[in-house]
């Protein structure tokens, strides 16, 4: 999961256990994640896990029930996607790695 996505978005919880975080720009989170489930990846965001007044948005990713081989394609997918909104915004999506 990191070293693919750690190039495209900055990632939370990554040693922590089967989810991680990929912060994504607000505005852009639904679209992600409809054109993600269009290419068979499944996504939540961050929306129904907040608690507190600090807020993250973007996707919780979990692959604690998903082979290798899927969570590279799904991360490499998504990596795809985020990059393509990068790429079209001058907003950073990030790219530094916090646990």
């Amino acid at each position: 999961v990191v070293e693919v996505l750690g190039r495209a978005c900055r990632l939370h919880g990554d040693t922590a256990g089967l989810h991680v975080l990929a912060e994504i720009p607000e505005e852009h989170v639904t679209d992600l994640i409809a054109r993600a489930r269009e290419r068979g990846v499944l996504l939540d965001s961050t929306e129904r896990h907040h608690h507190g007044r600090e807020r993250l948005y973007g996707l919780v990713i979990g692959y604690g029930s998903a082979s290798l081989t899927e969570v590279k394609r799904g991360c490499q997918i998504l990596a795809d996607l985020v990059n393509s909104y990068a790429a079209a915004s001058p907003r950073s999506t990030g790219s530094a790695r916090e646990a």
